[in-house]
């Protein structure tokens, strides 16, 4: 279950290389230039996709609750990305989803240690 959520999330965000959405944001905020937010399109297709792949798999009972937890926080990242896309006509809003955005990731690596704790514990693969 570890290594499919990691093939996953690789797969997945490889074809944005090193161009990160909150990045994107943070430009087309700077700058003032709301058309630049129109890039964080094929993200939210991507968050979509991986959506429904996490969705489909089964895990471990031993893993159900995290995988659960990462479906959801994913789910979340979506949301604070759709909320920035928007900043242009809420821009209350796109900045709220940029600070849950940030709480999000802090959240990410704190599950998917205990992935790793939790795969190791077990040798579930």
């Amino acid at each position: 279950c570890a290594t499919v959520l990691a093939r996953i999330a690789r797969d997945s965000w490889k074809r944005f290389g090193d161009k990160e959405d909150a990045v994107i944001f943070a430009q087309a905020m700077e700058q003032q230039d709301y058309q630049q937010l129109e890039q964080l399109d094929p993200y939210l297709v991507v968050y979509n996709q991986v959506i429904a792949e996490l969705k489909k798999m089964s895990a471990p009972p031993q893993l159900a609750v995290l995988h659960l937890e990462y479906l959801n926080l994913v789910s979340a990242q979506a949301d604070t990305i759709r909320k920035m896309r928007f900043a242009e006509q809420d821009p209350i809003n796109a900045l709220v989803g940029a600070q849950q955005y940030i709480a999000i990731q802090e959240r990410f690596k704190a599950i998917l240690r205990d992935f790793r704790i939790q795969y190791q514990k077990s040798r579930v693969k």
